[in-house]
């Protein structure tokens, strides 16, 4: 997504408000707008810039904006910069001790959302258990899904059709993740949490594929989808260990807008559905709504085998 096309007005204005006045109503505002919300994060070479916070030289904040125009026009040629989600900041919060936060336009507002402030965001809902999200991924089927995918061309468009946005918003879709290394000793009745098994997370990649348009990442509806998946992959390259998760849509969105990659393609045996990236880029306003459920924040970071 091109960096002039993000924007949080309601964000930066009720942070605004603040300067003047500080109730209850514009704090619950910021609130829900940092729930929902995406930033420009500049990075330096391969990390994201930080900056040191307080006296200790370990503790640190990471600067972001709310939009191109906070920007200084001389950090443009300085830095590079990544589309984030808040859901990254708070992922952060809960695994790093030196972590202290975010600084929301550190030149202008200079607004500091504090690493307990993350974690509150993450721990003020609801959320399935490693147990629930298992069952989950054995139950769905997405049919509505599947139904309006059979009415649409397997074409490539500028904008993803409404009914299209419509069902993936009452969807839960899966993706498939490969290691070269058996993570099987770490699962519990077929399922585990990678975040307690730090020095396997590098060595997950998401299953991506070839397809008309380029190189897109794999989404399914259904557990069918994923066993007829791993059977192919199986045959092509039994020495890979394969398991399913749960897919964030919206991540998934912006990790092909700030990489070369060319859409996601929804069940590329039957019935396929390609979002190219284009069309990602002009209805993100759509799919950015696609937030993934709270209940489900724990799905990020839980692989499930496939049996």
């Amino acid at each position: 997504m091109e960096l002039k096309k993000i924007e949080n007005n309601n964000l930066k204005n009720n942070i605004q408000k603040l300067k003047f006045k500080s109730n209850e109503q514009i704090l619950d505002n910021i609130f829900y707008e940092l729930k929902n919300s995406i930033f420009i994060v500049p990075k330096n070479k391969e990390n994201y810039l930080t900056l040191q916070y307080g006296n200790s030289n370990m503790d640190y904040v990471i600067p972001l904006f709310t939009d191109y125009n906070e920007i200084p026009k001389n950090d443009n040629n300085k830095y590079g910069y990544e589309i984030v989600s808040i859901d990254y900041f708070i992922e952060i919060a809960q695994l790093d001790v030196f972590f202290n936060g975010i600084l929301i336009n550190p030149y202008t507002q200079k607004y500091h959302i504090s690493n307990e402030l993350l974690k509150i965001l993450n721990e003020n809902q609801f959320s399935y258990s490693l147990e629930q999200l298992k069952q989950i991924s054995q139950n769905t089927d997405n049919l509505e899904l599947i139904e309006v995918i059979k009415k649409q061309e397997n074409k490539q468009q500028k904008e993803i059709p409404l009914d299209i946005v419509n069902a993936l918003s009452n969807s839960i879709l899966f993706s498939l993740v490969t290691s070269e290394i058996t993570l099987d000793d770490h699962l519990e009745n077929g399922a585990t949490d990678i975040t307690y098994h730090p020095e396997h997370q590098k060595d997950l990649s998401l299953l991506i594929t070839n397809t008309d348009i380029g190189d897109c990442l794999i989404l399914l509806t259904d557990k069918n989808q994923i066993h007829t998946l791993k059977t192919e992959l199986n045959s092509s390259d039994p020495q890979k260990y394969i398991y399913s998760k749960i897919a964030n849509i919206s991540q998934l969105c912006i990790e092909i807008l700030n990489n070369n990659l060319d859409g996601i393609i929804i069940n590329p045996h039957t019935n396929s559905y390609i979002l190219s990236k284009e069309a990602v880029n002009n209805s993100y306003n759509s799919i950015k709504q696609l937030s993934q459920d709270p209940t489900l924040i724990k799905s990020n970071s839980c692989i499930f085998d496939i049996k």
